[in-house]
């Protein structure tokens, strides 16, 4: 009977353990986590900030004891596992709530341990009135202080997906928003047409966003809040702080059992997530991946991955045969009822990567444009110019756009060229989508450039 343990319990843990069980039945599957909460809704954090989300069941529909019942996994919540030792196949774990130490054995180990927020290695980080947004438990203590001390300021350090939709939050909620971030523009994954949007959006909703800007100190009031964020560009006042900069894969036991590295800090796998050392797997936020649109290796904390990788790595230790090869980068956000969406390769990056690339912009709307609501849409696809292979693209528009991102994010995997999308049979209807689709133009354009040349 395989004895299979997965150290981690947010997206790739439970989905690592629900998929060995399913390969496996007979297997002993145990689920180790060291938090309270398993198998809940990150993305979805700042949504309940904002109260959109008001009742935060619907983030975790399990708890351990459900979990357990429901897919026949073992959870242990409040375990923290403080050493691995490949050598005999054991876990050195600590309760966190009852305080004694247990060593247990593994047939098979998946680590899913995730990512961690970096620390901006200023003093005051610690303080009451500053936060996170990594999980349910950091969601959860601001919306307490938001609740008890409707602070009328807030300054949000980073301007990344989280840090964009908790600014939108925090203003929703009555605070005068700031954001400082420390690149030249927000959204930096994004291409510099879908940054700059995202910013103009906030600045029109009355958010202070302020770029290259650096944080130098957080200077702490007579009750030891922070009451004044120093940049080098001058001081914030800050009832609140959330600092969303900066994610670093957590690896300290992927490195202390040995585990290949990556130039990036993540866990280095096989297509199976299988680590350099032999019986231990690893999914998630603490991995490196394969990016699909330009072959390198890149960081993608994005919770579809995780899961995914999960899917694969409990296929495998249960006696399975998955590959999770590469993957997209595929992101979306919306702010203030805009859509931003990025999926692939942006023409910077494939040229950062050697790749000559070719793009092409099309204006549009969602809609046949003389019918009542129709919304612009910006489309952008990108393509390798030699071949014509896709290589990513990007969307501006209302509900729709995380569609067109995923059909983009297909192309990408299976490496279809813009003459797939020229041959492309959309669905049409008038309150639906225009007669021209946008993406297919784009595609023919994108040919006759690359044929032209």
């Amino acid at each position: 009977m395989r004895r299979i343990v997965i150290v981690g319990g947010v997206a790739a843990g439970p989905a690592a353990a629900v998929r060995a069980k399913k390969i496996d039945p007979n297997a002993v599957v145990m689920l180790l986590e060291q938090g309270e909460h398993i198998a809940y809704g990150v993305c979805e954090l700042p949504y309940l900030v904002s109260g959109e989300i008001s009742d935060t069941a619907v983030l975790r529909p399990y708890d351990a004891t459900r979990f357990a019942r429901n897919y026949g996994v073992e959870v242990r919540v409040f375990n923290r596992v403080e050493e691995v030792v490949p050598a005999r196949r054991e876990l050195v774990v600590r309760d966190l709530f009852r305080g004694p130490v247990e060593v247990i054995p593994y047939d098979r180990l998946i680590l899913a341990t995730g990512s961690y927020s970096t620390p901006l290695g200023l003093a005051g980080e610690r303080a009451p009135n500053v936060f996170r947004m990594k999980s349910l438990d950091d969601a959860q203590s601001l919306c307490r202080w938001i609740d008890g001390r409707r602070p009328a300021t807030a300054v949000i350090v980073g301007g990344g997906y989280i840090g964009m939709e908790t600014a939108e939050a925090l203003r929703l909620r009555g605070c005068g928003v700031t954001v400082v971030e420390s690149a030249v523009g927000v959204l930096h994954d994004m291409d510099e047409s879908l940054s700059k949007h995202g910013l103009d959006i906030l600045r029109r909703h009355g958010i202070n966003v302020q770029t290259e800007t650096r944080v130098v100190e957080l200077a702490a009031d007579a009750k030891g809040n922070v009451g004044k964020v120093v940049t080098n560009n001058g001081s914030l006042p800050s009832d609140i702080v959330v600092i969303t900069a900066g994610v670093t894969p957590e690896t300290s036991l992927a490195e202390q059992a040995g585990a290949r590295l990556g130039e990036l800090g993540g866990v280095r796998c096989d297509a199976r997530q299988e680590t350099t050392v032999s019986g231990i797997f690893a999914a998630g936020d603490c991995c490196e991946v394969r990016d699909a649109a330009t072959s390198r290796w890149s960081y993608m904390p994005l919770a579809t991955i995780a899961a995914r990788q999960g899917r694969v790595a409990g296929e495998n230790v249960a006696g399975g045969s998955a590959e999770c090869k590469d993957a997209v980068r595929a992101v979306g956000i919306r702010l203030f009822e805009t859509d931003l969406v990025q999926v692939g390769a942006t023409v910077q990056q494939a040229k950062e990567a050697g790749i000559a690339a070719l793009e092409q912009t099309i204006e549009s709307t969602d809609r046949v444009p003389f019918l009542k609501h129709a919304r612009p849409t910006s489309i952008r696809l990108v393509t390798e110019a030699q071949t014509g292979r896709m290589l990513g693209g990007s969307v501006v528009g209302g509900p729709g756009s995380a569609q067109t991102g995923t059909m983009i994010s297909l192309a990408v995997h299976e490496r279809l060229t813009s003459d797939a999308f020229m041959r492309l049979d959309h669905v049409y209807a008038p309150p639906m989508s225009p007669f021209k689709d946008p993406v297919a133009i784009a595609a023919r354009r994108l040919h006759a450039e690359r044929t032209d040349r």
